[in-house]
């Protein structure tokens, strides 16, 4: 019974991770569409990057860039 459990595990795994491939385009549009709204409110230094983990049924992402200053802006666009 344990081992029929453990290969249950596992192909569950086997699916989920499957799933979570993604192509390139996604992580393209994922950072283009990431930058700009960055670049609203800072002046980037370099390029993004973004990381995205999976654990269990939960997604992780971290974003980490580098920005030299932060933009300033009176009020906000009505």
């Amino acid at each position: 019974m344990r081992k029929n459990r453990n290969e249950l595990t596992r192909i569950q795994n086997l699916i989920e991770s499957d799933r979570f491939n993604t192509s390139d385009d996604f992580f393209e549009l994922l950072t283009s569409d990431v930058n700009k709204i960055l670049k609203e409110y800072f002046d980037l230094s370099g390029n993004i990057k973004i990381d995205i983990f999976k654990n269990n049924s939960i997604f992780k992402v971290e974003i980490n860039f580098d920005a030299l200053r932060l933009k300033t802006f009176g009020t906000l666009p009505k």
